[in-house]
Order: structure tokens, then C-alpha cells, then sequence
């Protein structure tokens, strides 16, 4: 996996991960972190910010807030790449929380390609 030292922003560039990846680590070690990953949204709340996006028949939460006219671009359904920082979160503060700084939908993606891909 291609991962950068950082940007003149100070944001750092997003490590790609698989959500069954994620949520076989160590969670306190990825609060904070940076990353891309990909999943078919499953839920979306417009009201709270919210939505749940699987892969694979693992799930990550998603906080919304940051993008602009969320409800009229996500369609439960649809397959999206989702770019944000991971924070800790959940009703005891242990489930990792995916803060979307950029959505954008993948829609006809060969995933089996793409994860053939990403093992080279």
C-alpha cells in the first residue's frame, strides 16, 4: 500500500483500507487517521448527519456534516469511495466513526478489479 508523508496543508493523504480491515485493527490506533475507503451506502439520516456504508458485510459509520447538499448526492444503494479522518465515537466512545471530508460516487466500479489492484 501507497501511503504519503504528508501535505503542505497538513492534511495527510488518505491510506486505502477495506472496512473489514478497519475493523480488525486496534481502534484507538486509527483515531485520527486518514482514510479512503469504499462501500455501498446502506443508511443515510439527513437529520443528524449520519449514514452506514457496507462492504463485504462489514459496516462503517459515517458523520456527514462537512459536505455540501449530502442529501441530494447520496442514494442508499449506491456504491461511493469516501475520503475523511477517523474518530472514535458510538455510545461508549469505542466504534470507529468515518468524518467525510470528500464522498463521491463509484457507481459501475469493477470492485474485484479494483481490489485485484490494490494487492499489487
Amino acid at each position: 500500500r501507497m501511503e504519503s508523508k504528508g501535505s503542505v496543508t497538513g492534511i495527510k493523504s488518505a491510506k486505502i483500507w477495506m472496512i473489514g480491515e478497519l475493523n480488525k485493527q486496534d481502534k484507538k490506533s486509527l483515531n485520527g487517521s486518514s482514510v479512503r475507503v469504499l462501500g455501498k451506502l446502506i443508511s443515510f439520516n439527513n437529520s443528524d448527519n449520519t449514514a452506514t456504508i457496507e462492504h463485504k458485510k462489514e459496516s462503517l459509520k459515517v458523520e456527514t456534516s462537512l459536505i455540501q447538499d449530502q442529501h441530494s448526492i447520496l442514494r442508499v444503494n449506491s456504491l461511493y469511495q469516501i475520503i475523511g479522518e477517523l474518530t472514535l465515537g458510538g455510545t461508549y466512545g469505542l466504534d470507529l466513526v468515518l468524518n467525510a471530508r470528500v464522498i463521491r460516487n463509484i457507481d459501475g466500479l469493477d470492485v474485484a478489479l479494483y481490489e485485484e489492484a490494490l494487492e499489487v
